[in-house]
């Protein structure tokens, strides 16, 4: 008597949809979307580390550092690396539910 089983098991994975189908590494368009703002909050956050420190060794000696949009700097990073941390286990949560999906 022959095994049901990988029939059944056939007929659901080709019922999940798997994103995009054109590419070949199987990413999701959030995937994709998310991969990008990571990047983003991540060059935010490393260039308001750089201007933090900027400000802080010439602001009192330099009259392009006095402005108030180099205190800007230090919130930066304040609020672009919580983001990138959640954005990243985003990525994670996403690409483990789509591999689970793709094991059934």
């Amino acid at each position: 008597m022959p095994d049901p089983r990988p029939e059944h098991r056939r007929a659901r994975s080709a019922a999940v949809p798997d994103g995009d189908s054109k590419q070949g590494s199987g990413a999701t368009r959030f995937q994709q979307v998310a991969s990008w703002l990571l990047i983003v909050f991540i060059v935010l956050t490393v260039l308001g580390f750089v201007g933090a420190l900027l400000y802080s060794a010439y602001h009192q000696t330099n009259e392009f550092f006095s402005s108030s949009l180099w205190q800007i700097a230090y919130v930066l990073p304040l609020v672009c690396l919580p983001l990138a941390a959640v954005t990243l286990v985003a990525i994670v949560v996403s690409a483990a539910r789509q591999k689970s999906l793709q094991r059934r």
